[in-house]
């Protein structure tokens, strides 16, 4: 799970790596400000509006009721902005992780593959490889996420929405390499199970990470960094 913080080291040791992640920052910041803003204000006066409507205004009923679905509304926030993190975050900074996976290539493997067209040429191959992976997430995250919302067994399901974000996080910050040597999504799912304890670890890291507000803006860059070495490190000799 500390992976990803041990390659922190990169950025120091290659400026160039800190300053490629500069424009990212920024507009993860703003990206993330953005839908963080307008989920909050959005979703809790509609649910203090259908509070006040079924159980009345005021009274200390009234507050704890409040109270209890500010929290819940919280934590569908969080995970409301979670997914369009990863969907506006990965395809508005696709170019800028790009390069600055190419960057880390470059310095693990002492060379670099790439389209025989270019850089845009890879960027595209990555936007390409975004969608697709996004059309995964939704597909299975989505349902699992609303089953987790019935009572009794929600839990269940709830757990299994975690653990597959989790190797979801995984699959999302190897691909950069993977997605140069147009590599197909079925063999990149098996890629990350053919080693579920190391892709559950450091998915658990890039989970938390992009899940908590603040600290997904700063070190998403750092995640770019640590997939693509993570791949070179221990995935390379597998594809």
């Amino acid at each position: 799970m500390s992976y990803p913080f041990k390659t922190m080291k990169l950025f120091f040791k290659n400026p160039k790596i800190l300053l490629l992640s500069v424009v990212p920052l920024i507009l993860n910041f703003l990206i993330y400000g953005t839908i963080f803003y307008l989920a909050v204000v959005y979703l809790y006066d509609h649910i203090l509006l259908l509070s006040e409507s079924v159980f009345g205004s005021g009274g200390a009923f009234h507050f704890i009721i409040n109270y209890l679905l500010f929290i819940a509304t919280f934590f569908v926030v969080l995970f409301v902005c979670y997914l369009l993190f990863v969907i506006a975050g990965g395809l508005l900074c696709a170019p800028f992780n790009e390069a600055i996976s190419q960057r880390v290539e470059k310095i693990k493997s002492g060379s670099l593959i790439s389209s025989s067209k270019g850089f845009l040429s890879d960027v595209f191959s990555s936007i390409k490889s975004e969608v697709l992976k996004l059309s995964l997430l939704f597909s299975i995250t989505v349902p699992l996420f609303l089953l987790g919302l019935l009572p009794f067994v929600g839990f269940i399901f709830a757990g299994a929405a975690t653990i597959f974000s989790m190797l979801y996080n995984t699959l999302d910050f190897i691909d950069y390499p993977l997605a140069r040597r147009n590599t197909g999504l079925k063999q990149k799912i098996k890629l990350v199970l053919s080693n579920k304890p190391l892709s559950l670890g450091f998915g658990a890291t890039a989970f938390l990470i992009t899940f908590l507000p603040g600290i997904n803006i700063v070190l998403r860059p750092m995640l770019v960094v640590a997939g693509t070495s993570l791949y070179f490190d221990r995935f390379s000799q597998t594809v």
